[in-house]
């Protein structure tokens, strides 16, 4: 990333998380993944208000995975043109197969592993929700703003989160800045992590007022 492009992005994220409005924004921000997702399911889906929080680096794991060992999928996306950063969506692997038989309409409880039907069916689901956050950034900001292809992984809770720790590195930054919420859905909780982390550069951490 060239220095110019950092400044541009640090600007943004300035303005989408520390301004007079990012509140109203973030929400209605988040309403719209809920929205879509709803749409894209065919349930009511909603998601609580983002917090914005200030999580050091070594203290990563902790937070992102209650159960280190436990088996998860994981959703992993990099956002990209004028606001740069990462997207990390974490789901139990019960709560994934749960996802992806609802969106493929099928009986809860009829799919039992993430095949590649069902490794689709999550990264549509990443997809849709970062692609629905961004699309209001865009618009209230005027900026281009852009998810890039997702991933998905299938992993310990730890190596998922791991995989952002290590991407975070290059930055050599000692804090992540993170909007940091849940999904539920009607009929169930749904134990979910839907991380936002802004590319962490070290000037931009004293505008961010966090939890």
């Amino acid at each position: 990333m060239s220095s110019n492009n950092t400044v541009s992005s640090a600007n943004l994220w300035v303005e989408v998380l520390s301004g007079e409005n990012s509140q109203a924004l973030l929400d209605e921000a988040m309403k719209n993944v809920a929205d879509n997702l709803s749409m894209l399911t065919g349930r009511e889906i909603t998601i609580d208000p983002p917090m914005l929080k200030t999580v050091p680096l070594v203290d990563l794991l902790a937070h992102g995975a209650e159960s280190p060992e436990a088996e998860s999928v994981g959703v992993y996306l990099l956002i990209e043109g004028d606001l740069q950063g990462q997207s990390l969506i974490i789901f139990g692997l019960e709560d994934a197969f749960y996802l992806v038989d609802i969106l493929m309409g099928e009986e809860t409880g009829t799919t039992q592993a993430m095949d590649e039907v069902a490794q689709s069916a999550m990264a549509e689901i990443g997809n849709i929700s970062l692609a629905s956050f961004l699309n209001v950034l865009s618009d209230r900001t005027g900026h281009s703003i852009v998810p890039s292809p997702p991933a998905v992984i299938i992993d310990m809770a730890a190596s998922i989160v791991s995989a952002v720790a290590v991407n975070t590195m290059e930055f050599a930054a000692d804090q992540l800045i993170i909007l940091d919420t849940v999904f539920k859905d009607a009929g169930r909780i749904i134990q979910a992590k839907f991380w936002v982390i802004p590319n962490p550069e070290a000037n931009i951490m004293k505008y961010f007022k966090t939890k």
